[in-house]
């Protein structure tokens, strides 16, 4: 499985006023977008801090975090090495968005979600180099849960 959308991508809390965006078609799967303001995108944040994400991030073998933010995981799967680059930006005291960069399995990508409170914290994801945004459960769903 591997998913270019999500090479640069930014992590949100999904805000409440969206709408169906345009479909992407990668290689044999259809994802749907979604449409959204900017302004909504900036005033919603998650239901962790920036601590709580901090610390679980802490938990996960093999990721180092700065203070700051900045995390690098690393892993190998199938005899393959990754790695994930990423920022936590918080506003007050909640989390407000995650950039991430690089690649991992479906596994790790899932269980990175999992210290952003995902699934029960709905997630959208902002792909960079597409510049659409997705909802995280529709990556899931469609098989194209990882980062690459």
């Amino acid at each position: 499985m591997n998913l270019s959308l999500l090479n640069h991508c930014h992590l949100y809390a999904f805000p409440l006023a969206t709408h169906p965006g345009p479909t992407l078609q990668l290689a044999a799967t259809t994802i749907a977008t979604v449409a959204c303001h900017d302004q909504q995108i900036a005033s919603t944040t998650f239901s962790v801090s920036f601590e709580q994400a901090f610390q679980r991030l802490q938990q996960l073998e093999r990721l180092f975090i700065e203070l700051d933010g900045y995390f690098v995981w690393t892993g190998q799967h199938d005899s393959q090495p990754w790695q994930i680059d990423g920022m936590l930006y918080d506003y007050g005291e909640h989390l407000q968005r995650v950039e991430l960069k690089g690649g991992c399995p479906g596994a790790a990508w899932r269980q990175l979600l999992d210290c952003f409170d995902w699934p029960k914290q709905r997630l959208l994801a902002h792909c960079i180099d597409r510049n659409c945004f997705v909802d995280v459960a529709e990556l899931i769903h469609s098989g194209e849960s990882r980062l690459s």
